[in-house]
């Protein structure tokens, strides 16, 4: 086998936007299938992995229609939310897009390069000191066909911005993790800067200009830099730049708006502000080279803005929420609350188009101190709130979602004398992956299958009926946990996916799906429903979600939870008020709450 006709389980990897882990399951359930093995490792032929592709992308492999192959979606749409609702352009591009798909006209970089280019004349009116920015993205428009799309130059507005990503596939610009930021949002961002005349500004992944454009118009374009490792995109932002500053030095220009790879990019300029929206990326090891939020030399974009920022000088961007609290950006909080102080953090929720990942805006002040907490501004949807107090700061997780005196009762509940945790103190187990539901899961009951339990089915303390059933055969799942774990005389079965933490009591060794996982302590003089009543209680919920705010309840969550030792006496009044909870199927246990709330010297 010629070394050009193979591709290495990491090359697939690549190519379909999945882990090894996934990789392999696929490999051993079947559903993709070597040609040989080479140096002790797999690999496939690149024409088989050529029409598997085709096959996944038309939904052919109904086996793999799951949530990692959303990285598939193709098609073309219009950002709604890019522009104003009452932009008088959002027409044409929905017109474009229109035509485009029922004319069958590909796409290809040249072809939308034509068309941004078409654009590009109508905005500068033919003025001929502007054309040479428009012929930079493309000589074509002459002749082109897309010259009977009208738009109209709206001051500040990113139109070829807009254009550009509602051309780009969908799946392009998910798998580099470019998601265009909303104009309210944008405008957010930066009238929150404070005074930024005659300081430095630099955007080190800009796109197409759109947070450059929203800065005021009395700035010295001088002190402007962005930079976007896409040519296009680069030369949308300086046609930008010069139409909103008046600019027509192309030299000037260059040397403001650059196109490189911002991690290998050496720039020796330091900023007042750096803002933006860097893209967010698949992780460390994907998409090398390109202006991704990980790299080799930096830890994110984060941390490599930082340090081209000159002392006090001010980063904002819009980030993940997942930078505050996911252990896989740990070292860029350790970054962060070594040398800067954030001062202002407002949550935002879910707001790019057809994504599902609350973001928030973050103002982080370089002063080369330890972090400081007082003074800070934090904006949530409900309330706003200043921090006064100065905080302890742990870079396992940022939790500033809390007001002062939230802050001190959850210093109260972390700090309660004669305390365990579950850490390295209980079993936790998967629930059952089936690779393929619809095959395994069935709704009707027979001799050879039992009831298996979803999220939904579980309620605090108890679990509901479930009217799906499987055949428990491990050797064909995708992924499960030891059988033991399932079996357990008891155990406690918790969701996995969900804003509050609700666990339910199990003896009868009924079956999880992965929707819902397991959890066995094993703590001496401890019994496992005590740990229940902690789990499910008031104070429990109020730990977690003002500890992590996050909508998956992961193991370190739990393991982190301070559970108070009582004696036997006080465990039993405990257990007395669980079994009448799960027998009686209550939902509503104010007095147990109140008891928990005692043993922990907390009111809620």
């Amino acid at each position: 086998m010629q070394k050009r006709d193979y591709l290495t389980i990491a090359d697939v990897c690549e190519e379909f936007s999945i882990s090894t882990a996934t990789c392999k399951n696929w490999v051993r359930l079947g559903k993709l299938i070597p040609s040989e093995t080479k140096n002790n490792s797999l690999v496939f032929d690149k024409d088989y992995i050529k029409s598997f592709m085709k096959n996944l992308k038309s939904d052919n492999i109904t086996a793999l229609k799951s949530r990692r192959n959303k990285n598939f979606i193709s098609g073309n749409k219009l950002y709604n939310s890019y522009l104003s609702q009452n932009s008088k352009n959002l027409k044409p591009v929905q017109e474009i897009l229109d035509y485009i798909k029922e004319n069958n006209i590909e796409l290809k970089d040249d072809k939308i390069s034509e068309i941004i280019s078409v654009c590009a004349i109508q905005l500068i009116n033919n003025l001929p000191e502007y054309l040479f920015l428009a012929e930079d993205i493309s000589k074509n428009y002459k002749n082109s066909e897309f010259k009977r799309f009208h738009f109209e130059y709206i001051k500040n507005e990113d139109t070829l911005g807009l254009l550009y990503i509602s051309l780009k596939n969908f799946s392009e610009r998910k798998s580099k993790g470019a998601y265009y930021t909303p104009t309210e949002i944008v405008e957010k961002l930066c009238s929150n800067l404070g005074g930024i005349e005659n300081k430095t500004i630099f955007d080190p992944c800009c796109g197409t200009g759109n947070f450059l454009l929203r800065l005021p118009d009395n700035l010295d374009f001088k002190n402007i830099y962005g930079n976007d490792i896409d040519p296009v995109s680069t030369k949308i932002t300086r046609l930008n730049m010069a139409l909103k500053f008046g600019i027509t030095d192309r030299e000037l220009l260059s040397l403001h708006i650059t196109n490189h790879d911002f991690f290998s990019y050496n720039d020796k300029n330091r900023y007042d502000y750096i803002i933006g929206n860097p893209p967010w990326g698949r992780g460390r090891g994907k998409c090398r080279g390109k202006c991704d939020i990980y790299s080799d030399m930096f830890e994110t974009a984060v941390d490599k803005s930082l340090s081209l920022l000159k002392q006090n000088g001010i980063l904002a961007f819009v980030l993940p929420e997942s930078i505050l609290n996911v252990k896989s950006h740990k070292k860029i909080r350790k970054v962060i609350s070594e040398t800067n102080s954030i001062k202002y953090l407002e949550y935002l929720g879910n707001i790019f188009d057809g994504v599902q990942c609350p973001s928030v805006i973050i103002k982080i002040l370089y002063d080369n101190k330890p972090m400081k907490t007082a003074g800070m501004v934090v904006v949530k949807k409900d309330n706003s709130f200043m921090i006064n107090i100065e905080r302890k700061v742990d870079e396992n997780c940022f939790n500033f979602f809390l007001t002062d005196e939230e802050y001190k009762i959850l210093e109260k509940i972390e700090n309660i004398p004669n305390k365990i945790t579950l850490k390295n103190q209980a079993k936790f187990g998967l629930g059952v992956v089936t690779g393929d539901n619809k095959k395994y899961i069935t709704n009707k009951k027979t001799d050879e299958n039992e009831m298996v339990l979803k999220g939904v089915n579980i309620n605090k303390f108890w679990y509901e009926q479930s009217d799906n059933y499987i055949s428990f055969t491990p050797e064909k799942f995708q992924q499960v946990a030891p059988t033991e774990i399932y079996r357990a005389k008891e155990k406690l079965i918790y969701k996995f996916i969900s804003k509050e933490l609700v666990f339910a009591y199990d003896n009868r060794q009924t079956l999880p799906l992965n929707s819902c996982n397991v959890l066995i302590p094993k703590i001496k003089d401890i019994d496992i429903k005590y740990i229940l009543a902690i789990l499910n209680s008031s104070v429990a919920q109020f730990y977690f979600r003002n500890k992590y705010n996050s909508l998956k309840v992961l193991r370190s969550h739990i393991e982190s939870i301070p559970i108070p030792v009582v004696d036997v006496k006080v465990q039993q009044e405990i257990i007395f008020e669980v079994d009448r909870i799960i027998k009686n199927k209550e939902t509503s246990f104010n007095s147990l709450d109140k008891k928990i709330e005692q043993i922990y010297g907390v009111k809620l």
